[in-house]
């Protein structure tokens, strides 16, 4: 099903790179114009172990987008093929005790997640006053994991004595626990909303709900928000 979908939506969006669509007069996105965007992101994964408490860790993004109007003149749809930075990080301070002996420890770990993204958002927009356009949207998206990295620092302490000990370490998707972290496709939804200036320059903030469990006998979802900012060729 993944598979699927994935090619559909791939083709429209590369189709969309050779589509010339005629332009209705008073009508400021959809039109098939294609859309250069960049951004940040504030990830996190969710996991069925309440010991662990992964906290937002920041990524980046780019990819493009393309317009494509609607019967409805307000909405339009806008699909997108996006190279997106998720995951999570970890910090951690205290003291353990192990065989009657107490030690401090401190903790810092990142994990980044590499994935190309395929988001088809439906856009409502809205007419300002001021001339702007104010933008509703929300839609599914479909991730494929090109790789990451893990890494952290751990350090001990206890009197005198003090230890560390970091490590850079790559991650792997697949299908196979044995061999791989993660698996490999991420399916989830996303909503935001944003503003349209000048005709040109779209700026969103939105929220990504991952639901397919990512996780090798383990529940993994991914969260994540984005911020970015899309500029609108050919206008």
């Amino acid at each position: 099903m993944y598979k699927k979908f994935f090619s559909v939506v791939l083709a429209a969006v590369l189709t969309a790179s050779f589509m010339s669509v005629q332009k209705s007069y008073g009508q400021k996105i959809g039109n098939g114009d294609l859309g250069i965007r960049a951004g940040v992101n504030f990830s996190k994964i969710t996991l069925d172990r309440g010991e662990i408490s992964p906290k937002m860790k920041l990524g980046i993004q780019f990819g493009v987008v393309a317009n494509f109007p609607m019967k409805n003149e307000k909405l339009t749809l806008q699909p997108g093929i996006i190279f997106a930075q998720q995951g999570a990080k970890w910090d951690d301070t205290g003291k353990t005790t192990d065989r009657g002996v107490t030690y401090e420890y401190e903790t810092d770990i990142k994990m980044t997640l590499n994935y190309l993204q395929i988001p088809v958002n439906f856009l409502y927009h809205h007419d300002l006053n001021n001339g702007n356009i104010l933008i509703l949207q929300a839609g599914p998206y479909l991730g494929y994991g090109l790789g990451g990295k893990l890494k952290g620092e751990e350090s001990v302490k206890q009197g005198s004595y003090s230890n560390s000990e970091s490590y850079d370490e790559t991650i792997k998707f697949g299908g196979d626990q044995k061999k791989h972290d993660f698996k490999s496709f991420d399916l989830g939804l996303g909503i935001g909303v944003g503003l349209l200036f000048n005709e040109q320059i779209q700026v969103s903030l939105g929220y990504n709900l991952g639901l397919a469990d990512i996780g090798h006998g383990v529940d993994v979802k991914n969260r994540g928000i984005a911020l970015t900012l899309t500029y609108i060729l050919g206008k």
